[in-house]
C-alpha cells in the first residue's frame, strides 16, 4: 500500500530481512528513511523473534498463571480423595477385624477394601470425564492451538486420580490388615 499524506498514517512497521545483526543495518537504513522524509524517525529496532516474544509475553504468562492453578487444583483434589478413603478405611477398622477374625487372610482385605474404595472412584471419574469432555466441546471456540478433546489432557489426571486413590485405599487398609483381629476386637 503507498504510503502518502492522503492516508493519514502516522507510524508505519518495515520489516526488512538482513544478512548479519539487525542492529548493525540500523544506521543505514536510517539514511534511507532521512533522505526519503526527513520528518520520519525510527523507533524501535531489533530483531523479529524480540518483536514476537514481546507480543506473546502476556498470553505465555496468563498460560503459565492457569498451569499453575490446574496443578494446585489437582493437587488438592488428590489430597482430599486421600484423605476422604484414608478416613473411610480407618472407620472400617473394626469390620474388617471381624473379618480377619472369621478367617480372611490380609490379601482378601485389601483386596475387598480396594475393589470398594477403587469403584467408588472410577463412578465419580467417569462423571467428572463425561462434565469434562461437555465443558471442552463447549470451549472448543476459545482453544487455540488445543483440540477440544486432547487425550493427554483427560488421560494424565485421570491417572494420577486413579493412583492416589488406590494409594489411599491400599496403605490404610495394609495397616488395618496387619493388626491382630483380637486386638481391634478389643479396643473397640
Amino acid at each position: 500500500m503507498p504510503y502518502g499524506v492522503g492516508f493519514g498514517i502516522r507510524y508505519a512497521t518495515l520489516v526488512l530481512k538482513t544478512d548479519g545483526e539487525p542492529a548493525t543495518s540500523a544506521p543505514l537504513l536510517t539514511s534511507i528513511i532521512q533522505q526519503l522524509d526527513p520528518v520520519a524517525t525510527l523507533g524501535q529496532i531489533g530483531p523479529l523473534t524480540d518483536k514476537v516474544g514481546t507480543a506473546v509475553e502476556g498470553p505465555r504468562f496468563t498460560a503459565f498463571v492457569i498451569g499453575a492453578f490446574a496443578v494446585l487444583a489437582l493437587s488438592l483434589a488428590t489430597a482430599g480423595l486421600y484423605g476422604v478413603l484414608s478416613f473411610g478405611v480407618t472407620q472400617r477398622r473394626r469390620e474388617i477385624g471381624v473379618r480377619a477374625a472369621l478367617g480372611a487372610t490380609p490379601g482378601d482385605l485389601v483386596v475387598m477394601v480396594l475393589k470398594q474404595g477403587m469403584t467408588v472412584t472410577v463412578i465419580g471419574l467417569a462423571i467428572g470425564l463425561g462434565g469434562s469432555i461437555v465443558a471442552s466441546r463447549a470451549m472448543a471456540s476459545v482453544l487455540f492451538g488445543v483440540e477440544a478433546l486432547d487425550g493427554v489432557a483427560f488421560i494424565i489426571p485421570s491417572a494420577v486420580v486413579l493412583l492416589v486413590a488406590a494409594a489411599s485405599c491400599y496403605l490404610p487398609a495394609r495397616r488395618a490388615a496387619a493388626i491382630e483381629p483380637a486386638e481391634v476386637l478389643v479396643s473397640e
